[in-house]
């Protein structure tokens, strides 16, 4: 057995166990961990058909299963998209029914039929034939990759924008960067497999091109594999808010529900809560949830996260003031008034008060606060 071998192998053993973890999981998304699944599933099964491609000699019923193998490049784009969108809550953007993500799949179906059915002698003349078709199936199936990967990066920074304006914290999104890293990587060293099958500069196309694309979407899988069960809250620290209806108040009291609602946050402060969101806080309030969400767009001009974060500022710098605060530093303080990171707080703190924590210090020595 070849390292290269040992390395597929070890991706192949590695998505195994990951795909086992997620589906038993009870916690976060079922039904996004389900599709995950599926999607690492077909991983799996893409790179047992390359292990068992190297062991010699196939027989006509393997060397069938591996072309009928090769529908699971189309499975890779939809399978990810369907699970962000379940994942985020998102409405398809495309607004199509979900089976037509698979037409592609259901067409090379069709055309692979004739060699499922033939014979040894008649399986190699409609190889031969197919010649110009399999690189038109696999030309086509690079840009429906690049179509999704596309897609799915637009859902992530939808997402993000949309959690602006229901959570009061950044989401914790690395574990779907890694997934669309690992998606485009992929496609990229496919790209280059694909051109140098046709350039191959001093007959390097097999290591620099085909040969890489298998290394590295083994490597990717070990890499998530470890990622993911070194950090398990990574599959499910993104929750469904829970909504809570009210009566929708009348659009002729937003004036009075905007004072209204900056007296619960001064006097109240809901915003000392780190995973705040904008259900709890109309909870709190008593208003309704897409009313709430308008009184501060319009009222306040702000979106939920960066309102909430201005409450949380606002108290940080009273809290300076405050000699039994001199010991503190200035993250401790910021985790006290409701800042779960130095990132978030710092990111909050530039872009409201329009300097850093540093800055305002040393324009506002009035206490001993520890800078670090």
């Amino acid at each position: 057995m070849s390292w290269f071998s040992v390395i597929v192998l070890l991706g192949v053993l590695q998505g195994i166990i990951l795909f086992f973890a997620i589906i038993n999981s009870k916690k976060g998304n079922r039904k996004a961990n389900y599709i995950l699944s599926g999607y690492i599933l077909i991983i799996v099964l893409t790179l047992l058909g390359r292990f068992f491609y190297k062991f010699q000699p196939l027989t006509l019923f393997h060397f069938k299963i591996l072309y009928v193998g090769d529908i699971i490049i189309f499975l890779f784009g939809p399978m990810l998209y369907f699970y962000l969108l379940s994942l985020f809550d998102i409405k398809n953007k495309l607004n199509i029914k979900n089976w037509v993500h698979f037409l592609p799949l259901f067409a090379f179906i069709i055309l692979m039929f004739p060699l499922i059915l033939a014979d040894r002698a008649k399986l190699r003349e409609l190889i031969e034939q197919y010649n110009y078709v399999f690189i038109g199936i696999e030309l086509f199936a690079i840009f429906q990759n690049l179509f999704y990967l596309v897609l799915n990066s637009i859902l992530l920074k939808q997402y993000l924008y949309l959690s602006s304006n229901e959570i009061s914290e950044i989401p914790k999104i690395n574990f779907y960067k890694v997934l669309l890293v690992i998606n485009a990587t992929g496609i990229f060293f496919w790209m280059v497999s694909f051109l140098m099958r046709f350039i191959d500069p001093l007959g390097t196309s097999d290591y620099l091109g085909y040969q890489m694309v298998w290394l590295v979407l083994s490597c990717s899988v070990i890499a998530l594999g470890y990622y993911t069960l070194s950090n398990p809250e990574a599959l499910w620290n993104l929750q469904n808010q829970k909504k809570y209806e009210t009566k929708l108040p009348g659009i002729e009291n937003i004036d009075e529900l905007s004072v209204k609602l900056d007296l619960i946050m001064k006097e109240s402060k809901p915003y000392l809560k780190p995973k705040l969101s904008l259900s709890e806080l109309s909870q709190i309030s008593g208003i309704n949830t897409h009313l709430l969400s308008r009184i501060i767009n319009e009222k306040f001009n702000r979106n939920f996260f960066e309102f909430v974060n201005y409450y949380r500022i606002e108290e940080f710098k009273s809290q300076l003031s405050k000699t039994e605060n001199n010991n503190l530093t200035f993250l401790a303080i910021a985790y006290q008034v409701g800042f779960n990171s130095k990132t978030t707080f710092n990111t909050a703190f530039k872009k409201i008060v329009k300097k850093t924590p540093r800055e305002y210090f040393k324009l506002n020595p009035s206490t001993t606060i520890k800078t670090d």
